[in-house]
């Protein structure tokens, strides 16, 4: 028979011990769209215009090479592509001018951002302007992870890593070992890239926008 002491904490623990569940992913980054655009304002001089929907992107592209048929062929097939890359609801933008040397592009609902991605074509890049990207990338690297105390190192890192790894591929190695990956509180960042030419950062909250070559080649998508 139990006393009642041990009855007693019976009841206790019955109170007190709780499930463990597992904390919820995300549904967005810790980082708006105006708030992207406030970094590169900062050192590439940009302005709130500089902000452009998906068409707007296409249009400038269309102007472009309106006397080249096959790169605007090019300019309908990124139209598909990045249709069918959007949710019901997604907006596509692309942090767009001529002064500034990257691909920057978001996805997402108004403010809020769930994928983004930013192409460097590290080649091209005077010393200046490398310097200027970097600054960038790292503030945007800690901005999206505030309690990694890494962060602002990751865009060199990880370029590194993913250069190094891109070498050392063997013939009939999965192709995804090239990917350089980081996943923290449901948020996560991949590098990779052909050196010494171009790296991408992609970075999201939603398992579709992974960036894996069994979903297609990953670097011909826009964000997702």
């Amino acid at each position: 028979m139990r006393t009642p002491t041990a009855l007693l904490i019976l009841i206790a623990c019955s109170v007190w011990v709780l499930p463990v569940v597992a904390p919820a992913s995300p549904k967005w980054l810790p980082i708006e769209k105006s708030e992207v655009l406030a970094l590169f304002v900062s050192e590439f001089g940009l302005g709130n215009d500089d902000i452009l929907s998906m068409e707007q992107w296409l249009n400038q592209l269309r102007i472009k090479y309106a006397d080249d048929p096959k790169r605007l062929a090019r300019v309908n097939e990124e139209q598909s592509r990045m249709k069918a890359e959007q949710g019901d609801e997604d907006e596509i933008w692309f942090v767009g001018r001529r002064s500034l040397p990257l691909l920057v592009a978001m996805i997402g609902v108004g403010e809020q951002v769930h994928s983004l991605r930013i192409g460097v074509p590290v080649v091209n890049l005077s010393k200046e302007e490398g310097e200027r990207t970097f600054r960038v990338l790292s503030d945007l690297f800690e901005a999206i992870y505030p309690d990694w105390s890494d962060a602002k190192n990751w865009p060199t890192t990880s370029l590194k890593d993913s250069w190094n790894r891109l070498a050392a591929m063997q013939r009939g190695d999965d192709p995804d070992k090239t990917l350089v990956r980081e996943t923290r509180n449901g948020i996560t960042s991949t590098t990779f890239g052909v050196p010494p030419d171009l790296v991408i950062y992609a970075v999201t909250v939603r398992k579709r926008c992974l960036p894996t070559a069994t979903t297609g080649n990953p670097y011909e998508r826009i964000v997702c």
